[in-house]
């Protein structure tokens, strides 16, 4: 079930990009992308049934391979990062969420904000205008104090912490919530850059 439903996810935000007029070489990321997570279910699941033959019990462990919270796409052409490749998250990474996070409509979560078909940029520190393109964009700006509707105040640093973040970096995640671009270059072309060649 949860490899049909990212399947459905993955392929869905991009086939919604083609649609309104993205490179259909943006499909060509879906099997890159998820077949090896099938290959890897498919093994899981052989091995889980050859362990319940062979102890005659079935197993019940549940762990981020069962859950499929280790699936990430960090080889993916669709995954760009300019940081020391050290960095724990990295581009390719299930974007983590944060809490405590102020708007001006009051407390909200990094999931709350990014849920929707659209791409989410993240702006620690850079104030960037955008070129237009095939793919929705929503820009939260990091600030200490939000005065607009995107402003977020990261007042606990969850946000920071969990990104890594300096007041240069901007992170661009994906609408299926993986991490499309992590750069501390501080340079808003980086993204432009990014949805131009994917798009």
């Amino acid at each position: 079930m949860n490899t049909g439903i990212q399947d459905a996810y993955n392929l869905g935000w991009k086939l919604a990009a083609v649609a309104k007029g993205a490179s259909p070489a943006l499909l060509d990321s879906y099997e890159a992308e998820r077949r090896p997570v099938a290959v890897g279910v498919l093994a899981l699941s052989s091995a889980r049934l050859q362990q319940a033959i062979n102890q005659k019990v079935i197993p019940t462990r549940r762990d981020a391979n069962t859950m499929q919270l280790s699936v990430g796409y960090r080889g993916s052409v669709l995954a760009r990062d300019d940081r020391d490749e050290t960095s724990l998250l990295r581009a390719g990474d299930r974007a983590p969420d944060a809490t405590n996070l102020m708007t001006v409509q009051g407390e909200r979560r990094l999931f709350d904000l990014t849920r929707g078909r659209h791409f989410t940029l993240l702006s620690f520190g850079v104030q960037p205008p955008l070129e237009t393109s095939p793919f929705e964009l929503r820009t939260f700006h990091v600030v200490k104090q939000p005065t607009g509707p995107d402003d977020i105040a990261d007042t606990e640093g969850y946000l920071a912490s969990a990104y890594g973040a300096t007041d240069c970096t901007l992170v661009l995640i994906r609408p299926d919530g993986y991490i499309a671009l992590i750069s501390d270059a501080g340079d808003i072309s980086a993204v432009s850059d990014y949805l131009a060649a994917i798009g």
